[in-house]
């Protein structure tokens, strides 16, 4: 599969004409009308049933579920979502470990950097398939959300200078994440980013990282012990309680298209 650029990435989510030399990566074709070609890769076989499920149970089981099914298709990038909305719902249940692990694997599978051929640095993000699927809507350009929430997710763990997985990159990666949210970035959509932002405002984003990702890190999670405790019995009090959940099919607009 292409790596994907996430400077196209965020050119696109700007609303600049730019695609990166190096990659040649560009955004799909915009289409004004019908089924857009790329929407069949956003339908994995049994994602329905997944989806009708999370849209009538809305439970943290239903979520940590949707999480593993995700996490092994190519919009990966949901399992991230599905995997920490299930945490951040119950700190305390059965499957956390597992999630966390399932966590860390997209991760170390889906944002990989090295050295090329000729002793550059490349990078590759693949948390959801193909070109970014484009269209125009009733309110402006719109993108399937199945790329926002690659765009959303992927620069911030990206770090190209760094080609092995740590939970310490996690954590890097994680307050690069909140640190774009708090200013304002091009993208913050989901539900659970307000509630990601006030968990790191009351200090305990670190403690989260350990429950969503540590049990993938079991060595470097000692150290975390307290602040993910700390971060159980934050949540415990302040859990999150998702809306309607997000689909790998559904258009937003891309923000600042029309600038």
């Amino acid at each position: 599969m292409k790596p994907r650029s996430y400077v196209v990435f965020f050119a696109l989510a700007l609303g600049c004409a730019m695609s990166d030399p190096a990659t040649g990566s560009s955004p799909g074709s915009s289409t004004s009308g019908g089924e857009h070609p790329s929407m069949p890769s956003l339908r994995p076989p049994g994602s329905q049933e997944i989806q009708q499920r999370l849209a009538t149970e809305r439970t943290p089981q239903a979520y940590a579920d949707a999480s593993r099914y995700f996490a092994g298709t190519d919009i990966a990038g949901f399992g991230l979502v599905f995997g920490m909305t299930a945490i951040a719902m119950d700190p305390a249940a059965s499957f956390v470990d597992d999630i966390a692990r399932s966590n860390a694997d997209v991760l170390r599978r889906r944002i990989t950097s090295g050295v090329g051929p000729d002793g550059n640095r490349t990078g590759s993000i693949r948390l959801a398939p193909g070109a970014i699927p484009v269209r125009e809507g009733a309110y402006g350009t719109e993108m399937a959300v199945s790329h926002a929430v690659e765009l959303h997710l992927g620069p911030p763990f990206s770090m190209p200078d760094e080609d092995a997985w740590s939970l310490d990159r996690v954590r890097r990666g994680m307050h690069a994440l909140l640190t774009n949210l708090a200013h304002g970035g091009p993208l913050r959509f989901l539900d659970l980013d307000a509630w990601l932002l006030a968990l790191a405002n009351a200090g305990h984003l670190d403690g989260f990282v350990a429950l969503a990702f540590g049990a993938g890190f079991p060595e470097e999670a000692v150290a975390y012990a307290p602040a993910r405790e700390a971060a159980r019995q934050w949540i415990a009090t302040n859990p999150f309680r998702p809306g309607r959940p997000p689909r790998p099919d559904d258009w937003m607009p891309i923000p600042n298209a029309g600038r």
